[in-house]
């Protein structure tokens, strides 16, 4: 079983963003995903997270372990409360493991941020858009239909992601 560490965005895409706790609970099922306290902090704020509750996800919980504190030199206070850096953190843990995983970070800053302090991970590093792709194309937990109505539904949403993103994984879709 393939493992996904993702940050809370990914969470909120399909709880909040697009309303489809099924897709989600689709993904959950396929994979082993991982998170920090901050992370399912962060998604048990939507209002639909009892939608996913009873999912299993290998929590990192430990009261006395900040997992943010290890990024310390290289962001500010203010940046470790956000769950990104336990993913980040999480990612650098994981890619001395070998651990078949995924790390799902949307926002681009902590991509490069992951990229420039755990650069041998950064191949496994995408996107919430580009993940559904490959939810698609290398897992079938999603059939192209079932692919392009989720990004077509992100699309329309609130959710923050680049046009040109959604059109490339359009046109990949098997």
């Amino acid at each position: 079983m393939e493992e996904i560490i993702a940050d809370s965005s990914f969470y909120v895409c399909f709880l909040d963003c697009i309303q489809d706790s099924q897709s989600l609970i689709k993904i959950i099922d396929k994979f082993k995903m991982h998170m920090g306290k901050q992370v399912l902090g962060e998604i048990k704020k939507s209002s639909n997270f009892y939608k996913i509750q009873n999912k299993t996800f290998n929590l990192f919980n430990n009261p006395n372990l900040n997992l943010g504190e290890a990024l310390r030199p290289f962001i500010t206070e203010e940046q470790i409360s956000k769950g990104e850096h336990e993913v980040i953190i999480l990612a650098y843990v994981f890619g001395g493991t070998g651990i078949d995983f995924w790390v799902v970070i949307d926002e681009k800053s902590k991509r490069n941020l992951l990229k420039r302090v755990v650069p041998e991970v950064s191949d496994k590093l995408l996107g919430t858009i580009n993940f559904i792709g490959l939810c698609n194309n290398k897992y079938n937990i999603f059939n192209k239909q079932e692919s392009l109505t989720i990004l077509d539904k992100i699309t329309s949403s609130n959710f923050r992601v680049k046009p040109e993103i959604i059109a490339d994984v359009k046109r990949e879709l098997i």
